[in-house]
């Protein structure tokens, strides 16, 4: 089945048609990335120590908290909503990491190279 990366790669758009096809295949291949490890752990190790010293002591807080509930009342508790509300500005920043990666391998195949 052909992408929209493929298609973009093929494709004789014009200026406005073919920024969009890129942004459209960047965001596929990055939607695609989301389920690789290695492409997600590339995106993560960038992200590493990025985050405020007050975002990392609340996630430290966070985990600290869940220590002290059992798994069955975890579920609804303030101690789970905590940490998932920490977890968005993760989530987010490999996103926008994994949608960079793309833009970048889409370019370089655009080039003929590899991106590095």
């Amino acid at each position: 089945m052909a992408h929209a990366y493929d298609t973009w790669l093929e494709g004789d758009l014009g200026i406005n048609e073919r920024d969009q096809r890129f942004a459209e295949a960047a965001d596929e291949l990055a939607t695609e990335w989301a389920d690789d490890a290695e492409k997600c752990r590339e995106a993560d190790e960038f992200n590493d120590g990025t985050f405020s010293g007050e975002h990392y002591s609340a996630l430290e807080r966070a985990m600290a908290d869940l220590d002290g509930y059992a798994p069955e009342k975890l579920i609804g508790s303030q101690a789970l909503a905590r940490l998932l509300e920490l977890a968005k500005v993760h989530g987010e920043a490999r996103r926008a990491r994994l949608l960079h990666m793309a833009e970048n391998e889409l370019m370089a195949r655009e080039c003929g190279r590899k991106a590095a």
